[in-house]
C-alpha cells in the first residue's frame, strides 16, 4: 500500500501557505515536525508557547482577534482533551478562525499508548457549536483541506495521522476540496461503505476484494464530519442495501454517529458501525491494532460478508 506522512505535507502547506499570507501565524506546543518548515523559514510567525496548550489556545484567540489565522498543533488527544474548555469558550464561543491541527489521529501512535491515541476527539469537537470538522483521508488531501481552511469562516478542527498513512489520492491529484462536501471514491449500492482518515485506504480495498463475490461495493470518503451535507449522505443512503462506516475513533460520537443522526427515520437498511469499541484503546502496532478493532481490509471483508447473510 502507497504511504505519505501527513504531518510532511501538513508541515510543506502550512510553510506555503504561510508565505502567502502575512496573517497566518502557526504555533505548536513543544513539538518540532509538524510546522517544522514554518519555523525554520518563517520564524518571525512562529510561536511554541511549551507544554502549555490551554495557552496556546488563549494565545490563537487573541491573535484571531487581532486579525490574524493562527494555526495550532500538537497530539490530537492531549490538545482536544487538555485545551478543551479554551476551545470552546474562547474560540468556538466567539466564531474565530482558529485552525486546530491535531496530529496522531486515532491510534496512529501505536505503541505509545492510551495517553497518545486520540479516539474520542471527533466526538469532542463536533459537539461544540460553531466548530467544523475535518478528517483527511490521506496527505494529498490535508494538503486541500488545509489550504481550504484560510478564507473559511469560524474554527476548524483537522485531525491527521502521524507517520506513514496510506494513500487514497494520486500525487497529482486536482479534483477540487470542498469543506462539508463528500467525494464518492467508488460506486456501488448492494454495500455503501462511509469513511473518513486512514480507514478509507483499507475501505477501498475491501471494496475491490469483495468485487469478486459479486458485490457492488461503494466507498464515500466523509471528510467533513460537521457539518454534513444531509442531503447527499440520504441520497447515497437511500440507494443501499447495506450501509457500513468506518472511522479510527471510538463508536460513539464519531462518524458513525453522525451519520445515524442522519439515518434515522429516514433510511431503513441495516447499518453497521466500525471502529474502536468503548474500551481504551490498547498498545501495539499501528497495523496490529488495525487488525485487533477490525479497521484492516480484511476484517472489513469478513464483517460485510457476514452481515449480508443477515439480510
Amino acid at each position: 500500500m502507497r504511504t505519505k506522512s501527513m504531518r510532511d505535507a501538513c508541515s510543506e502547506v502550512i510553510c506555503e501557505i504561510g508565505r502567502e499570507n502575512t496573517r497566518i501565524i502557526a504555533m505548536q506546543a513543544d513539538q518540532d515536525k509538524t510546522f517544522q518548515l514554518f519555523k525554520k523559514n518563517i520564524p518571525q510567525r512562529y510561536i511554541d508557547p511549551g507544554i502549555a496548550e490551554a495557552n496556546m489556545i488563549g494565545i490563537a484567540a487573541g491573535l484571531a482577534l487581532s486579525g490574524k489565522i493562527p494555526y495550532v498543533t500538537t497530539i490530537a488527544g492531549i490538545l482536544t482533551m487538555r485545551a478543551c474548555e479554551q476551545i470552546r469558550d474562547d474560540v468556538c464561543y466567539n466564531k474565530l478562525p482558529v485552525r486546530i491541527v491535531g496530529h496522531g489521529a486515532g491510534i496512529s501512535y501505536g505503541t505509545l499508548g492510551t495517553t497518545h491515541h486520540a479516539i474520542e476527539d471527533l466526538a469532542m469537537m463536533r459537539s461544540i457549536p460553531n466548530m467544523t470538522v475535518i478528517a483527511p483521508a490521506d496527505a494529498i488531501e490535508t494538503i486541500k483541506a488545509i489550504k481550504t481552511s484560510v478564507d473559511y469562516p469560524g474554527p476548524i478542527y483537522i485531525r491527521i495521522g502521524t507517520g506513514e498513512d496510506p494513500l487514497v489520492y494520486e500525487e497529482g491529484d486536482s479534483s477540487r476540496f470542498q469543506i462539508g462536501k463528500p467525494v464518492v471514491l467508488r460506486e456501488g449500492d448492494d454495500v455503501r461503505i462511509f469513511g473518513a482518515g486512514s480507514c478509507l485506504a483499507y475501505a477501498l480495498a475491501a471494496a475491490e476484494e469483495l468485487q469478486a463475490d459479486g458485490m457492488e461495493v461503494g466507498v464515500t470518503n466523509v471528510h467533513t464530519i460537521k457539518p454534513l451535507d444531509e442531503e447527499f449522505l440520504l441520497e447515497q443512503g437511500t440507494r443501499a442495501r447495506l450501509i457500513i462506516s468506518v472511522e479510527e475513533h471510538n463508536r460513539l460520537g464519531g462518524l458513525g454517529s453522525a451519520l445515524a443522526e442522519v439515518f434515522v427515520g429516514k433510511v431503513y437498511c441495516p447499518m453497521r458501525v466500525l471502529g474502536i469499541p468503548d474500551v481504551f484503546s490498547e498498545v501495539a502496532d499501528r497495523e496490529d491494532l488495525y487488525t485487533r478493532y477490525n479497521l484492516d481490509a480484511s476484517s472489513i471483508v469478513r464483517i460485510v460478508r457476514e452481515f449480508s447473510r443477515t439480510v
